[in-house]
């Protein structure tokens, strides 16, 4: 015995069934199943930064991971950040500096580690635009 369907009915089992073709392909895209959960094998970075003065924490602990820097900077590429808007010669300011040094350095203090700080001082990295505040910049992988 057939029985009818509707053109509406069609499409919608058709749609219902590539939505879930696609989920049941693409749904744990960039995961594999470890131990009964979905872990990620392919990290995003994380971005961080502190102001001249500050103190910078990256944090590996709560991945189960190590740390692996994949950029750094100190100086001042932007005037956007660690700008309170108070100063009032902030246009002055050269946004084309950075230490030459800022990779190595926040490599030899936090590669490989669950935790580290990294002081955002002239101290640590040298003073590549004096008079013009700074901030040290991470980009980093928890693996």
């Amino acid at each position: 015995m057939e029985v009818p369907i509707s053109r509406r009915n069609l499409i919608r089992f058709i749609s219902l069934l590539l939505v879930v073709l696609v989920l049941s392909k693409y749904g744990n895209a960039g995961k594999e199943l470890q131990h009964g959960r979905n872990v990620p094998t392919r990290r995003l970075p994380y971005h961080a930064f502190a102001c001249e003065g500050s103190v910078l924490h990256l944090d590996c602990s709560g991945d189960g991971g190590v740390i692996r820097v994949m950029r750094a900077t100190y100086g001042r590429l932007s005037l956007a950040i660690c700008n309170d808007r108070t100063v009032a010669n902030a246009m002055d300011w050269n946004t084309i500096c950075m230490s030459r040094r800022s990779r190595r350095k926040v490599r030899h203090l936090c590669q490989s580690k669950t935790f580290c700080t990294i002081p955002a001082s002239n101290d640590v990295f040298g003073d590549a635009c004096p008079g013009t505040p700074k901030y040290v910049q991470v980009e980093y992988r928890c693996r």
